[in-house]
C-alpha cells in the first residue's frame, strides 16, 4: 500500500524535473538567439568592385595604415579571412567573399564584412571600410627593391705581428 501511494508522487516528481529541463533549455535557446542577433547586428559589410585578391591586398594595406597588425590571413580565390587586434586587445575579424556574377563578363565584386569585439563597433568598422575603399583606388606602392651595390670585399689578411720584445738584455 505504501508503494501505491508513493508511486504517483514519484511519477509527478520525475515529470516536474523533465519539464524544468525543458524550461531551462528553452531559456537557453532564447538567450543564445539574442546573442546571435546582437553579434550579427555588430557586423558591418560593404561590397567593392574588385576581385578578392585585390580587396585582400587593399584590406591589409588599410589595416597597416590604421596601425593595426595583420594576423593569420587565410585567403583564397573566392573567399578569405583576415584577423587583427585593436590597440586595446579586442579582436577584429574581416571576411571577404566574392559575390556571384550574373554575367561572366561582369567585373568581379567582393563583399567585405568587419566585426569588431563581441557586439561590434560600427564607427570603427565604417572607418576601416572607408580605408579599404581608399586603398582600392590608391594602392600602396610595392615594396622598394634594394638597388645598392653589395658591400666591398674584405681586405686580404695581413701577416701576423712579430713577437713582443722581452725584458732581457
Amino acid at each position: 500500500m505504501r508503494l501505491a501511494k508513493r508511486l504517483p508522487m514519484l511519477v509527478f516528481a520525475v515529470l516536474t524535473l523533465c519539464q524544468a529541463g525543458c524550461v531551462l533549455l528553452a531559456a537557453g535557446a532564447v538567450g543564445g538567439g539574442a546573442v546571435a542577433v546582437g553579434v550579427s547586428r555588430g557586423t558591418v559589410a560593404r561590397a567593392f568592385d574588385a576581385s578578392v585578391e585585390a580587396t585582400a591586398a587593399a584590406t591589409q594595406s588599410a589595416l597597416q595604415d590604421l596601425g593595426l597588425p595583420v594576423q593569420r590571413p587565410n585567403l583564397g580565390r573566392v573567399a578569405g579571412e583576415i584577423d587583427s587586434t585593436l590597440a586595446t586587445g579586442e579582436p577584429v575579424l574581416i571576411t571577404l567573399k566574392a559575390e556571384p556574377q550574373a554575367v561572366p563578363s561582369d567585373p568581379p565584386k567582393t563583399r567585405v564584412a568587419v566585426h569588431v569585439k563581441v557586439f561590434g563597433d560600427k564607427q570603427f568598422s565604417e572607418r576601416l571600410l572607408d580605408q579599404v575603399s581608399h586603398r582600392l583606388q590608391n594602392p600602396a606602392p610595392p615594396p622598394a627593391v634594394q638597388t645598392s651595390l653589395p658591400p666591398p670585399p674584405l681586405p686580404d689578411e695581413t701577416a701576423e705581428p712579430g713577437l713582443a720584445p722581452t725584458g732581457k738584455r
